[in-house]
């Protein structure tokens, strides 16, 4: 499961990534191409280097070798508890959520 970007999450980033993922004959990764939808383009890079990691170090069936799997992330920020972290959905849909980071107002020396 991709992590949610720290920059994404302290500039309260949200959005959809889709991420359409080439395998080789074996299963094994040939390449991962990533589109991500949000307000602010510029932060696509960040959420396609956490998905391209995730993917990366997964462990992916024989079976599905030679095929095309496309999955979509939706990205996510929450304050209270009462989400999990992490959700699925068909078809190969995932939630990711994380709180945002709040700044700490600096304190003036005495």
């Amino acid at each position: 499961m991709p992590e949610y970007p720290p920059l994404a999450r302290q500039a309260r980033i949200e959005g959809t990534q889709t991420v359409k993922v080439v395998l080789s004959g074996e299963g094994t990764v040939r390449t991962v191409e990533s589109s991500f939808q949000a307000k602010i383009a510029e932060v696509e890079k960040a959420f396609k280097k956490s998905a391209e990691r995730a993917i990366n170090a997964s462990q992916l069936s024989k079976t599905c070798g030679g095929k095309t799997i496309t999955l979509i992330f939706h990205y996510e920020l929450h304050v209270g508890g009462d989400k999990p972290l992490f959700a699925f959905g068909p078809p190969n849909q995932f939630w990711v959520r994380a709180v945002p980071f709040y700044a700490m107002p600096e304190t003036a020396a005495k």
